[in-house]
This record gives C-alpha cells, sequence and structure tokens, in this order.
C-alpha cells in the first residue's frame, strides 16, 4: 500500500510540474504576442504611395491606366 502511494504521489508530482510547464509557455507566448505590434507607418506610407499610381491602380497595374491607350486611336472614348 505504501508503493501504491508513492506511486500515486510521484504521478501527481509529474503532473503538477507538466501543468507549471504548459503554464509557462502559455505565457511566454502571450508575451511574444503582445510584442508584435503593427508597423502603422509602413502601412500608412504602402496606402500613400499606391494612392500616387491613380484610381485605376491594381495590384497587377500598380501604375493605373493610360487614358491614351484606351483611346485606341480614337479622339474620345465614344469611338467618334
Amino acid at each position: 500500500q505504501r508503493r501504491a502511494l508513492n506511486r500515486q504521489q510521484a504521478a501527481q508530482q509529474e503532473q503538477s510540474n507538466a501543468a507549471a510547464a504548459d503554464a509557462r509557455q502559455a505565457g511566454e507566448e502571450n508575451a511574444r504576442a503582445r510584442r508584435q505590434q503593427t508597423n502603422l507607418g509602413s502601412l500608412l506610407t504602402q496606402a500613400q504611395q499606391d494612392a500616387l499610381g491613380g484610381a485605376g491602380a491594381t495590384l497587377l497595374n500598380p501604375a493605373g491606366i493610360d487614358s491614351q491607350r484606351l483611346k485606341l486611336g480614337k479622339t474620345s472614348l465614344l469611338g467618334s
């Protein structure tokens, strides 16, 4: 009976140690997540640069669409 009690105590100690390690790791991960903040200055600069491309700017065509190329040699977009 004493051996069973010793085994039970050892198992409880092992579980307690594992729980403490899990809690420590969770705390470290939370601290790491709090340190990672968005670089708002970089996002703002990128948005301003994108806006310089004009209303037709996209990721595929960052410079926008040249209105002269849309005319295809015509004098207006309506083809006259």
